[in-house]
C-alpha cells in the first residue's frame, strides 16, 4: 500500500472545491457571535468528517460559549496583512477577566451587527475594516475598567 501526500496552500484547503482525492476538503468551524443585553454569546458549529468511503471519522459538535458582561473585560477589533499578497485578516476579540478570549474572524455570522453593538454601547468609533493597513483597536472595555 502506498499513499501520496498532496500540497496545497491554506487558501486552496478552504474554498469549497473538492480535493483532489474526490473528497471535500474539512471545513472550517461556523462561528456566530450575539451581542445581548445579558452579554456575549458565540457559537461554534463543526460539521462532522466524513471520509470519502462515507464513514464519519470525527463527529459534528456545537459550542456555546455565554459570557456575562460582568465576564468580560474587553472587546477589540484588529486587521493584520499578510505579505506578499496583502491577504487580511480582520477579527474580533472577546477578552475574558479570567485570562481567556475568543477570536472571531470577520465572516462569523453576526460579526458587524456585534462590531456596531459593542461600539454603541462604549461610544467609541470603530476602525474603518475596509482600509488597506493594520490596527488593534479596543472597542469596547468593562466600566470598572474604563481610565
Amino acid at each position: 500500500m502506498s499513499f501520496a501526500l498532496a500540497t496545497h496552500t491554506p487558501a486552496e484547503m478552504r474554498t469549497s472545491e473538492q480535493a483532489p482525492h474526490g473528497g471535500a476538503w474539512d471545513d472550517p468551524p461556523v462561528q456566530r457571535i450575539e451581542v445581548t443585553n445579558s452579554g456575549i454569546t458565540v457559537t461554534t458549529v463543526t460539521e462532522p468528517l466524513v471520509s470519502v468511503f462515507g464513514k464519519e471519522m470525527r463527529p459534528g459538535t456545537t459550542s456555546i460559549f455565554q459570557l456575562s458582561w460582568s465576564e468580560i473585560s474587553s472587546t477589540s477589533l484588529s486587521a493584520t496583512e499578510f505579505a506578499p499578497d496583502n491577504l487580511r485578516w480582520v477579527s474580533l476579540t472577546v477578552d475574558t477577566t479570567w485570562g481567556e478570549f475568543s477570536e472571531l474572524p470577520q465572516e462569523a455570522e453576526g460579526f458587524a451587527d456585534a462590531v456596531r453593538e459593542l461600539t454603541r454601547r462604549s461610544r467609541l468609533a470603530a476602525p474603518e475594516v475596509s482600509t488597506p493597513g493594520t490596527f488593534d483597536e479596543l472597542i469596547w472595555e468593562a466600566p470598572a475598567l474604563s481610565r
